[in-house]
């Protein structure tokens, strides 16, 4: 199940990833809906079935001289990036599995 946009959004199950469009089904009616592909590319998603709890341990390596200021941004910046790397896996796997769909 992915959400589309911000709230309220859809809320679908994608039933099946074709070339141009993605057939999927709404969660709160039931109503089978097609939804082109150029939508889900440009749409904030949130993919429900592949939420999992992951933790990654990391060293940091931080100059002694950087300001405190600059190190309390540390944390969000570490989490954008992790996100960022995330949303490139997702959209790469989604590609791959429309690909081998579609031959």
């Amino acid at each position: 199940m992915i959400t589309l946009g911000s709230p309220p959004g859809w809320c679908v199950t994608v039933e099946k990833i074709g070339l141009l469009q993605t057939h999927c089904t709404r969660f709160e009616y039931g109503q089978p809906c097609y939804l082109p592909n150029s939508l889900l590319i440009t749409s904030a998603l949130h993919n429900d079935s592949r939420i999992n709890l992951r933790r990654i341990e990391i060293d940091v390596l931080v100059d002694g001289a950087t300001a405190t200021a600059k190190l309390e941004q540390l944390p969000e910046a570490l989490h954008e990036a992790a996100m960022q790397a995330l949303r490139e896996k997702q959209l790469h796997a989604g590609v791959h599995a429309a690909n081998e769909e579609n031959g």
